[in-house]
């Protein structure tokens, strides 16, 4: 991973766990100093940043972090549950024991962190759940497609660890992806994954109005 690469990953973790607020002002000699680079990686790594939506550019403001709106969040969910939905069908098709064996690790592992409130492996672990569903289906396409999205979709996804009574409800949801995939039952796993998601979208956006109001009052 070069400098320019390893910038990218931190600040936009960064941004995703909130380090940096929607609306705050980013300088290339502060980002310089924190990771402990030239100016010429930060500059390249705040350029990818705007293309993925990140951050925004003016000559006026500089470079700020940009907020992610109500309906952007939903337009990128929607989008989501329709590639997430459509991957656990096909995925019923060329899924191997191995990998449902893996399914299952995941939802131990996913417990063991709820337990001890690790935000970042709960994040990580549901990650990797949903993206080997992904890659089982053996589709380049939906993988290629679910592969461009990702990065919109994880800035989402950090937010899921903070919302009351999420994480329980995706330890119980994914245990039941995982006994519809065992089965083979392409109806049935898409239809949970569907459930699953759309449960989801609605605690965020409860999450976010909630958010969103404290900020204005």
């Amino acid at each position: 991973m070069n400098l320019k690469e390893r910038v990218v990953r931190e600040l936009r973790l960064a941004i995703a766990d909130g380090q940096y607020g929607p609306g705050e002002h980013l300088t290339e000699a502060a980002l310089c100093e924190r990771f402990k680079v030239s100016r010429t990686p930060v500059r390249e790594a705040l350029n990818q940043l705007e293309r993925e939506g990140f951050v925004r550019k003016t000559p006026a403001a500089g470079v700020r972090v940009t907020k992610l709106t109500l309906q952007e969040a939903k337009n990128v969910y929607d989008l989501l549950i329709v590639l997430e939905s459509a991957a656990a069908r096909f995925a019923c098709i060329n899924i191997t024991d191995e990998q449902i064996r893996k399914l299952v690790e995941y939802n131990i592992l996913f417990e063991r962190a709820a337990e001890t409130s690790n935000t970042d492996l709960l994040f990580q672990v549901n990650l990797q759940f949903h993206w080997l569903i992904t890659e089982a289906t053996h589709n380049a396409y939906l993988i290629d497609a679910r592969d461009n999205f990702r990065r919109l979709v994880d800035r989402i996804g950090r937010i899921f660890p903070r919302i009351p009574e999420q994480i329980e409800a995706s330890l119980r949801e994914h245990r039941q992806i995982t006994d519809a995939l065992k089965t083979r039952n392409a109806a049935l796993t898409e239809f949970l994954m569907r459930e699953h998601l759309e449960k989801a979208k609605k605690r965020l956006f409860d999450h976010l109005q909630q958010e969103e109001e404290k900020s204005s009052g």
